[in-house]
Parts: C-alpha cells; sequence; structure tokens
C-alpha cells in the first residue's frame, strides 16, 4: 500500500468522524435520547447491510447473466411485435438420443426461425468459428479462462429444433454478447445487442414461409416449454454425462459413435458416423 495511498484513506476517514460528530451534536440538540441513537443505529446498520447484500446479489453471474437474457428478449419481443410472429424464451428440448439443450430464445418469423444464444461474458474474448475453445482475459491478462465455442453449442440447439420441427423452415443461429465486447472475436453470426437488432431487422424484409408455417413450427416448441421434459438441475446433470461421453468420442448431439476422418488438408479429426446427417466434430 503506497504512502499516498494510506493519507488518503486518512483523510477520508477523518472527514467521516467529523461529519459523525457533527451529526450526533446536532440530534443532541434537537432532544435525541440514548434510545434514539440505539434505534437510529439499528436502521442505519439493517439499511447498510441490505444495501450490501443485493449489491452482492447483483454482482453474482448468475444474475449477470439473466439481465443480459431479459435485455436480449426486449429485443426479439418488440421484433415480433413490430414485424410479426413468436418468441419463446429459456426453454429445455429433448433430443432424439435422450439428451437435451436449453435455449435461451428462439425468434419464430415468415422469414425463418432465428435461434439466439446469450453470452454476459465480462473482459476480452478471443476466439473464431473454428476454435472449440475461446478464451476469456481478466484482470488485465492476469486471468485466462478456456470457454466453449457459443456458435457450436448453439449448433446443436438448432440441430434438436430442426429433430422437432423439421427442415422445412430454415434456421439462422445466432450469438450475442450482452456486454457487446465482440471486438476481438473473428467469426460471422457473433453479435452485439445492437448489431443483433439490425441483422433480424434486415432478413425480415423477405417472407418466405406462411403464417400457418411459423404458428405449427411455434406450437411444436411452445408444448415444451408448458411441459418441461427436465429441470434446469437436471440439464445441467445432463451436459455433464455428455462431457464424459465426448471423452469416449460418443457425439453429444446425437448418440452416435465418433469415428476417425480425414479432411481434405489432411487433418486427421474425429467425426459423427451419422454424417452427413449430423455433422458434429472434435479435434483428434
Amino acid at each position: 500500500m503506497s504512502r499516498r495511498y494510506r493519507r488518503k484513506k486518512a483523510n477520508s476517514l477523518a472527514i467521516i468522524v467529523v461529519l459523525v460528530v457533527i451529526l450526533v451534536a446536532g440530534l443532541t440538540a434537537l432532544g435525541f435520547t440514548k434510545k434514539d441513537f440505539i434505534i437510529l443505529f439499528i436502521i442505519i446498520a439493517v439499511t447498510v447491510l441490505g444495501i450490501g447484500i443485493f449489491a452482492a446479489y447483483m454482482a453474482l453471474p448468475s444474475t449477470k447473466g439473466k439481465r443480459g437474457e431479459k435485455k436480449v428478449a426486449r429485443i426479439l419481443d418488440s421484433l415480433a411485435d413490430k414485424y410479426g410472429g413468436y418468441t419463446i424464451h429459456d426453454v429445455i428440448v429433448p433430443g432424439e438420443d435422450g439428451h437435451t439443450s436449453q435455449i435461451d430464445h428462439i425468434l419464430f418469423t415468415r422469414s425463418g426461425i432465428f435461434v439466439v444464444e446469450t453470452k454476459n461474458y465480462a473482459g476480452r474474448v478471443y476466439g473464431n468459428a473454428s476454435h472449440r475453445e475461446w478464451t476469456q482475459v481478466l484482470a488485465y491478462g492476469n486471468t485466462k479462462n478456456k470457454l466453449y465455442n457459443p456458435l457450436m453449442q448453439n449448433k446443436t440447439h438448432v440441430y434438436r429444433l430442426a429433430e422437432i420441427i423439421g427442415k422445412k423452415m430454415s434456421f439462422v443461429s445466432c450469438v450475442v454478447f450482452a456486454r457487446s465486447n465482440t471486438e476481438y472475436i473473428d467469426a460471422a453470426g457473433v453479435f452485439t445487442p445492437r448489431e443483433l437488432k439490425s441483422f433480424i431487422r434486415d432478413q425480415l424484409e423477405e417472407e418466405k414461409y406462411t403464417i400457418s408455417d411459423v404458428l405449427n413450427a411455434y406450437k411444436k416448441i411452445q408444448y415444451y416449454k408448458e411441459n418441461p421434459v427436465k429441470t434446469t438441475k437436471e440439464h445441467v446433470k445432463s451436459i455433464k454425462i455428455q462431457q464424459k461421453a465426448l471423452e469416449h468420442n460418443i457425439c453429444p448431439r446425437c448418440g452416435s459413435d465418433l469415428v476417425l476422418r480425414k479432411g481434405k488438408d489432411g487433418s486427421v479429426f474425429y467425426g459423427c458416423s451419422k454424417y452427413p446427417k449430423c455433422k458434429f466434430t472434435k479435434k483428434a
């Protein structure tokens, strides 16, 4: 701790002491008794404690994540209201392999179905479309975290929806960073909230499907919103099982075996045995 910082801290403490003395003297002059001071102290202590608890709650990653999702939900709801369509938020859908996907947002329109994954990561995030893991950098570079590529995560969501709805309608995968920190991400399909709104609005100019098509697709997914196949806790447990399966070369998307394949450039990787129906890949 520097000498300058200690001096500043001591000055701040002195100011607080002086203000407290002035406050006590003023209240005493107004006739405050010892009992009144005790009650006042309790009120102040409870208020400060409440503010501290609220601040800590708002700082939780889960709370920040929910705020980010609500921000994106408002954008999608406004687009659905203005241009016609339906939205579903935070729904768990099943896959043919028994696994599930928790999808943040789905916008059903006559231009297609927009599948939106919201991320509320802080700091700088580095990544591109082909890398399985992205990197989050915090604390001026002192902390680095590995993140699963959200584009790949959302591909699985699209795959699950296509299983349920069918491939008659087109699906558009969108990943939105609620904090707009996309500067170091080199990948199409990743947006800030403002960019997401502009992108979808431009897509809505071309209507390819009937209102009946859109409504039928919406109803198929709304069924799972009203009749959850799993709780969030059960879904998280399922994800952990999928991660273990991936370690044993089981496709987390459809449950089939992952087999060694060779790319056109000579690279070797694991691909789903159900290709081309399932295009999941993993580095060898």
